[in-house]
């Protein structure tokens, strides 16, 4: 057994423990000190946080900075843990300066609790669409699309042409001036002060598209990760009456309030599904990233964000999305990958020899660090998961010290065994090569960042990109590696991948209660095989 899996090069440290005495101490003093830590929420999160932190450093940075590391091994350590960790503080800082996504919640309600002449009417207007007509036998893909049609038509679909608009002023005795798509518009002053902790300052559309301020959102009588909210009380901003409705009937959006969220995730954390902070931990989130190092030691490529923030999500649908965006990064990755490099292949084979000159050096670092910032605004999501989505001072200067001495620890070192996923590679110590690497990576990231703020593994982007790239100089013959071996590499990747992927679902299926068995089989397959068409689709493809 041990020979077959060495000859996949599979890590011997799975076998051979008595080398690891240290870090399985050290392992075992984590899950000690996350068992006492979980009941106490205060501590609890910034524990999990450092765990994150460590493991997320060790484990994905390595993405972006691994071949950077690999092809400065000449370099002081000091010199770039300078370069790369001022990036990181001026990348976090801009977010927690800048970004404004949140503060203002739109409420509206789910097409199945509308009266039923409005969903008749709804209905009829799907008969002449033949978009929307072609689900009429399929009446749960009948209801989604029912509800896409209700929202663009209030104009809460980000796409829509004519979106809803909401500004507020609290400086001018809480002014409100809306204007509701195929509605109209209306303006006048709100007199509660009321504020939830996870929506801001919210508004409710009711079903004669009026708006409608609301005043309080009760919580429900139980313990889990987040408040769970019951019913919604409202005025109406038109008709000046009050009412009440059940907050599981609506639908939110959320706006920006013209004041920064103090969010360093760059509005990852704003998308549905993760936009809450958590109240309450449960064992499995904090112990989450310990499995993480584990797996890090044994040079998995494992993605950091299904692992810490499926144990996070609201509900199923959110693990789908990122599910389905994260497998579509992996396949244009791959596709980009493989073409990209074949292009090149024999260019490179005959212009990239001997010693680089100074020049691409240059471009090296200006490359890395625009991809390092690139990445950032993606995965630093998965370690503010544990913290409160809005940072005070102290706790923003804390989140970037720990970071900072991390980044630290992580150049001393060179990059820990995780390094060897990128090292085992062809040629990517030769700065030129590495430098081709980052490029195509960072435009990927990029393209993205801009296409959603749904959370994504940006591990199975990395991973994907180098298999393709292996393959790719591999059939073109310009490789150090063989199409065989270059096959066996990704194949091995994205086999940790998947496991990290299973481990992740497990420990989210134990830690949420909205996360079950049966929408593991349902509710996630139909949100991941939705995004996937969707992002294919956008592409022309």
């Amino acid at each position: 057994m041990k020979r077959f899996f060495r000859a996949f090069g599979y890590p011997d440290v799975v076998w051979f423990p008595k080398t690891e005495r240290s870090f399985l101490a050290f392992i075992c003093v984590s899950f000690i000190l996350a068992l006492f830590a979980t009941p106490f929420p205060q501590y609890a999160m910034w524990v999990g946080f450092l765990f994150a932190a460590y493991a997320a450093i060790a484990n994905d940075s390595i993405q972006t900075i691994g071949t950077f590391i690999a092809s400065n091994q000449d370099k002081k350590w000091w010199v770039l843990w300078i370069f790369i960790g001022g990036i990181f503080v001026s990348t976090m800082s801009y977010s927690w300066l800048t970004v404004d996504e949140s503060g203002i919640t739109v409420l509206s309600t789910k097409y199945e609790n509308l009266n039923s002449d409005l969903q008749k009417q709804l209905k009829s207007e799907c008969l002449q669409d033949p978009t929307c007509a072609k689900y009429l036998s399929d009446p749960k893909e009948l209801n989604k699309k029912l509800q896409e049609k209700y929202s663009d038509f209030l104009g809460l679909k980000s796409k829509d042409t004519e979106p809803f608009k909401i500004e507020i002023s609290s400086k001018n005795n809480n002014f409100v001036a809306w204007n509701i798509a195929n509605v109209g518009d209306g303006a006048t002053n709100y007199s509660s002060d009321y504020l939830n902790e996870d929506y801001g300052t919210c508004f409710f559309i009711n079903q004669n598209n009026e708006l409608c301020h609301v005043t309080n959102i009760s919580k429900k009588d139980k313990e889990s990760t987040y408040f769970e909210y019951d019913e919604v009380s409202f005025i109406n901003l038109v008709s000046g009456e009050s009412g009440a409705i059940i907050f599981d009937k609506l639908n939110y959006k959320l706006f920006p309030n013209g004041h920064v969220d103090r969010d360093v995730s760059h509005a990852r954390l704003s998308a549905k599904g993760y936009e809450k902070s958590p109240r309450n931990f449960h064992f499995l989130q904090i112990a989450a990233p310990i499995f993480l190092l584990i797996l890090t030691r044994l040079r998995m490529p494992v993605s950091t964000t299904f692992i810490l923030l499926t144990s996070f999500a609201i509900g199923p649908a959110a693990v789908g999305k990122v599910l389905a965006k994260s497998m579509s990064g992996y396949i244009l990755s791959f596709i980009l990958g493989i073409s990209f490099f074949m292009l090149v292949a024999k260019a490179s084979k005959k212009y990239f020899t001997g010693k680089a000159k100074f020049g691409w050096t240059i471009a090296q670092w200006i490359t890395s660090g625009t991809l390092w910032a690139v990445w950032l605004t993606q995965d630093a999501a998965n370690i503010a998961v544990y913290l409160n989505r809005s940072m005070s001072g102290g706790s923003f200067f804390t989140f970037l010290l720990v970071i900072f001495i991390g980044l630290g620890l992580l150049l001393y070192f060179k990059g820990g065994r995780i390094q060897k996923i990128v090292t085992e590679k062809s040629v990517v110590t030769d700065v030129r090569f590495a430098t081709l690497i980052d490029f195509i990576y960072c435009i990927i990231l990029f393209y993205f960042k801009l296409h959603s703020k749904v959370p994504m593994s940006t591990t199975w982007v990395f991973i994907g990109l180098l298999a393709g790239r292996e393959l790719g100089m591999a059939l073109m013959k310009t490789g150090d590696n063989s199409i065989l071996k270059s096959l066996r590499l990704g194949l091995k990747d994205m086999t940790f991948a998947l496991i990290g992927l299973i481990i992740s679902i497990a420990i989210a299926v134990g830690v949420n209660d909205q996360l079950t068995l049966t929408s593991m089989f349902t509710t996630i397959p139909a949100e991941f095989a939705d995004g996937v068409v969707k992002f294919f689709k956008t592409l022309g493809v």
